[in-house]
C-alpha cells in the first residue's frame, strides 16, 4: 500500500512498500514538492494527473530505475532537470496540454528512443534532450517556434528530425555530435544557422539551407565529414570562422555574390577542388555579353576569391566557375515575327515582347526560329490602342569557366523551367 503525504493539495512525500514499483498520483494533488519521491528509489512507472500543471525541477533527477512516465491532460510545464539523468527511462507520454519544457529536463536519459511531442508546445529550452544516446526519431509539432541551444546535442543514434515551418530560431549547437543524422531540412522560416549547430555530424551527407538564411555561424558544419558539396543560398552575407572546417569529404562549394564576409579557416582542412561563384541577374534581365557586364562578373569572381583566400583556403589547384542565373530566350513563333501586322518593341537586352496594334518597329538580337513549332496567334480587333504582353523568356543557369586572364567561357546552359519575367 502506498503512503502519500498530502497537505493542502501539495504532495509532500511518497513511500513505496517493498513489493511496489509504480504509482498513480491522486487527482486531488495540484502541486508536487521537489523532494517528494526521495523514498521511491525502486520506482519504475509514474502517472501524473492533469491537476498538476507544473512538474517541479529535479523532482525525478537521477532515478535510475524509472522506465515510464505518463502525464495526463492538464499538465502544462516541465521544469528544469525534472527527469535529468534517468538513465533507464524508455517512454514518456506527454500531456496534450503541454506548452513548455524547461532547461535540461530530459538530459542524459540514455534509453529514450523516440519522442512524440504534442501540438501546443511553443518552445524547447536549452539542452532538453541532450545526451539521449538511443534517441532515434523526433517529430516536432507545428506549434514549436524555437529550439534552444544544445537541445539534441550528442544524440548519436538520431536518424530522423522533422523541423516544422513554424520554427524561426534554432539555437547554437542544437544538433552537435548527432553522428547518425544523414540529412536535415531547415525550414525557410529560419534566418540564421547558429554557432556549431551541426558540428560533428559526421554522417550528414545532405543539408538543405533555405534562401531565408542570411548568416552561417562559427563552426556550424565543422567535422561534417560526409558532406561532399555545399551550396550556400542567395542572401547569405556572412560565413563564420571554421564554418566548414575539417569537412574532409567536401570537394565543391557554391557561394553567392551576396557573401561579404568569410571567417578564418572556414574551409580549411577540406578537399575542395572546385569553387563556384553564383550571381543572379533575373531581376535585371541582362544578357551577359556586354563588356561592362562581363567586367562586373569577373569582379564578382575576384572578390569571392579574395574572401576565400582571407579565410585561409589555398586556391592553388582549385577550379573556379561562375554560375549566372539569367533569362534565356525561348522560341518565338514565326506567326509573331512574320504574320501579324503589328509592331514589336523590345527593351534592349530584355527578351520581353510588347505587341502594339498601331506601331511598327522591332528591336531584338538575331535569333533562329523554328516555324514547325510555332503557335498561331489570332489577329487583334478594335481601333483602340491595345497592348498585349507575351513573355518569351525563362530562367536559366549559365555556367562559365575561368581561363587564363580570367576570361569567361560558357560551358553549359540549363533551363530552370520557369519564366524569367512575371507579369
Amino acid at each position: 500500500m502506498l503512503n502519500f503525504e498530502i497537505i493542502k493539495n501539495t504532495l509532500k512525500s511518497v513511500t513505496l512498500h517493498e513489493d511496489q514499483d509504480s504509482l498513480v498520483i491522486p487527482d486531488k494533488v495540484t502541486k508536487i514538492r521537489s523532494k517528494a519521491f526521495t523514498k521511491c528509489s525502486r520506482l519504475k512507472m509514474v502517472t501524473i494527473p492533469g491537476s498538476v500543471e507544473v512538474i517541479p525541477p529535479r523532482v525525478f533527477e537521477g532515478f535510475d530505475s524509472l522506465e515510464r512516465v505518463v502525464m495526463k491532460a492538464g499538465t502544462k510545464r516541465i521544469e528544469s532537470r525534472a527527469f535529468y539523468d534517468c538513465k533507464n527511462l524508455k517512454e514518456v507520454v506527454f500531456a496534450s496540454t503541454l506548452n513548455e519544457i524547461d532547461t535540461e529536463a530530459f538530459m542524459c536519459c540514455y534509453s529514450i528512443s523516440a519522442i512524440d511531442i504534442p501540438y501546443g508546445l511553443k518552445s524547447i529550452a536549452d539542452g532538453v534532450f541532450s545526451r539521449c544516446r538511443l534517441l532515434e526519431t523526433v517529430a516536432l509539432p507545428g506549434s514549436v517556434h524555437s529550439i534552444g541551444n544544445s537541445v539534441f546535442s550528442c544524440c548519436p543514434s538520431l536518424t530522423s528530425v522533422v523541423i516544422p515551418d513554424s520554427v524561426t530560431s534554432i539555437g547554437d549547437y542544437a544538433f552537435m555530435g548527432c553522428t547518425g543524422l544523414p540529412s536535415i531540412e531547415v525550414p525557410d522560416s529560419v534566418t540564421r544557422i547558429g554557432q556549431g549547430v551541426f558540428n560533428g555530424c559526421t554522417g550528414l551527407t545532405t543539408i538543405l539551407i533555405p534562401d531565408s538564411v542570411t548568416s552561417i555561424g562559427d563552426n556550424a558544419f565543422m567535422f561534417c565529414q560526409g558532406l561532399t558539396s555545399a551550396t550556400i543560398p542567395d542572401g547569405v552575407t556572412c560565413i563564420g570562422s571554421y564554418a566548414f572546417n575539417c569537412c574532409l569529404g567536401l570537394t565543391s562549394v557554391t557561394l553567392p555574390d551576396s557573401v561579404t564576409s568569410i571567417g578564418e579557416h572556414a574551409f580549411a582542412y577540406c578537399n575542395i577542388s572546385d569553387v563556384t561563384t553564383k550571381t543572379n541577374l533575373a531581376s535585371e534581365a541582362c544578357y551577359p555579353t556586354d563588356e561592362p557586364l562581363i567586367d562586373t562578373l569577373k569582379s564578382k569572381v575576384a572578390t569571392m576569391r579574395g574572401l576565400i583566400i582571407q579565410s585561409c583556403l589555398d586556391m592553388e589547384g582549385i577550379s573556379e566557375h561562375l554560375l549566372v542565373i539569367r533569362p534565356i530566350l525561348r522560341e518565338i513563333p514565326s506567326s509573331i515575327t512574320n504574320t501579324l501586322g503589328i509592331g514589336i518593341a523590345i527593351r534592349k537586352s530584355v527578351y520581353t515582347f510588347l505587341l502594339c496594334m498601331e506601331r511598327w518597329g522591332r528591336v531584338w538580337r538575331a535569333t533562329a526560329f523554328d516555324d514547325e513549332n510555332s503557335e498561331e496567334i489570332g489577329p487583334m480587333q478594335g481601333s483602340d490602342l491595345v497592348f498585349c504582353v507575351y513573355n518569351f523568356t525563362e530562367l536559366g543557369e549559365c555556367t562559365y569557366s575561368l581561363s587564363a586572364g580570367n576570361s569567361l567561357n560558357c560551358i553549359g546552359t540549363k533551363s530552370l523551367g520557369r519564366h524569367g519575367i512575371e507579369f
